[in-house]
């Protein structure tokens, strides 16, 4: 099996070995600094020694055992849900006539999002769809930079009604998004962040399902990086977008709703009591609760939003943590109160399908490690087998996602996918040790966009 890796693939597994001891290292040495400021000596002790017997040969062996395990079980579901994924047809139902179109109303939410916020409405405006019945609402929670005069400016010169709800103060996202809900007038709503612009047809594509099927609560979509070429980070996070967004998402049987991309049934939002406020991932969380109200929630890879992925590492990693930890957190809130009407495989279903990912990463780090430590002479755990099964499990799935997501050219990133897997484990890791060991607090971090504001002048309907 190691000469399939071939001569430069065994040397790159050996760089991302070593890679990946660094980064173990690292979250060694934070956990200790942690463990001693918080004067939790006892936690310290069983740390160290649990460390030192992971050291010994038995204790690799047994590492490398459990993380096999896990390794080949998330290799296995990429092949299951790509496999699913290319056997799926993009039916759609028919596009409704413009007197059948429901009302929508469109939710930016906005923070100092001054950089963004104009290229995002006129994105907005520039939709298809009956004035009089769609309404874009930016909510402005208590930004200090100019997200409202910009914004105000797109206003006067906007083709569709645009209004503005300003806050002197931030009263957190869930909260400002509760109250809109309650003002807006659309029977349908449409979440977007500041930085996702649209199709000219996206709305009236993604309320054609949820007109024809009263049962489904919410329509999620797709997501591309329109900054994809601005260096090496985005070029891994555009890889992320098509191995997810284009041949896993679109295999699994449960769905979610993440946020941005998102049109609800406003009655249906109302009716599970709207977003939690006290949630780091408020959206999944609302998923929970619409599939305990017995609704459904369907994803759709045939439409897209175009965000701005992190472009430098520190809004990467604070991001990152925050998705993570909040998925959990909504996990473990839902796993606790779930319903005896409630069937037990649902939640399990969530957890496998949405949680797995990250320890597969980092358990593959893992592998990756014993593969170098083994190279270099220190005798240790097998992996070749389980490394090269899961690398190509990676690779077919996002080879698909490339193809599905109409970007056959970016299959030249393929030998980058480790190189993603190791970045993504970084606050994978942090996010564990925060979550289970050091016990710290839930905080928001916002995601910074590095962007420069359009200097094109608007005018009335669009840009010039």
């Amino acid at each position: 099996m190691a000469e399939l890796l071939g001569s430069y693939g065994k040397h790159a597994l050996i760089v991302l070995g070593l890679a990946s001891a660094a980064l173990f290292a690292s979250a060694l040495i934070y956990t200790v600094d942690a463990l001693r400021r918080q004067r939790r000596f006892g936690a310290l002790a069983i740390t160290l020694f649990a460390t030192a017997l992971a050291l010994t040969p038995p204790g690799l062996w047994l590492l490398g055992v459990l993380a096999s395990v896990v390794v080949v079980v998330q290799g296995t579901c990429y092949f299951f849900f790509s496999a699913r994924t290319l056997l799926r047809r993009r039916a759609r139902p028919l596009a409704l006539p413009t007197e059948a179109l429901p009302s929508v109303t469109v939710l930016v939410a906005a923070r100092d999002e001054a950089a963004v916020i104009s290229d995002t409405l006129w994105s907005l405006d520039a939709l298809d769809y009956p004035r009089e019945r769609l309404e874009i609402v930016v909510i402005d929670d208590g930004s200090s930079d100019e997200t409202y005069a910009l914004a105000a400016a797109v206003r006067q010169r906007a083709h569709h009604r645009i209004s503005i709800r300003g806050h002197a103060s931030s009263g957190g996202k869930a909260r400002r998004l509760n109250e809109a809900t309650a003002d807006a007038t659309g029977d349908f709503l449409l979440f977007l962040d500041a930085d996702h612009q649209v199709e000219p047809d996206l709305v009236r594509a993604m309320v054609a399902p949820l007109v024809a099927e009263p049962g489904l609560a919410c329509v999620q979509v797709a997501s591309s990086a329109r900054n994809a070429d601005e260096n090496m980070l985005t070029k891994l996070l555009e890889m992320e977008y098509l191995f997810r967004c284009y041949a896993l998402y679109s295999g699994k049987r449960v769905a979610m709703f993440v946020g941005s991309g998102g049109m609800v049934r406003r009655e249906a939002l109302e009716r599970v009591g709207g977003f939690h406020t006290e949630m780091l991932t408020e959206d999944v969380e609302m998923s929970y609760r619409l599939y305990r109200g017995g609704y459904r929630v369907a994803y759709d890879d045939a439409l897209c939003t175009h965000d701005l992925a992190a472009s430098n590492f520190k809004s990467f990693f604070h991001q990152r943590l925050r998705w993570m930890r909040g998925l959990w957190q909504a996990m473990a809130l839902h796993r606790r109160e779930t319903e005896p009407e409630v069937p037990l495989a649902e939640v399990r279903a969530h957890y496998v399908q949405f949680c797995l990912d990250g320890f597969g990463g980092l358990c593959l780090c893992v592998l990756m490690m014993s593969f170098a430590l083994g190279a270099l002479g220190w005798g240790t755990f097998p992996a070749t087998a389980v490394i090269t099964y899961m690398l190509v499990s990676c690779g077919l799935s996002f080879s698909l996602g490339c193809v599905r997501g109409g970007q056959p050219g970016k299959l030249l990133y393929l030998p980058l996918v480790p190189v993603y897997i190791l970045a993504h484990t970084i606050p994978m890791s942090w996010a564990l040790l925060d979550s289970f060991l050091l016990d710290k607090p839930l905080t928001w971090v916002k995601t910074e966009r590095a962007v420069a504001p359009s200097a094109e002048v608007p005018v009335a309907g669009g840009r010039a």
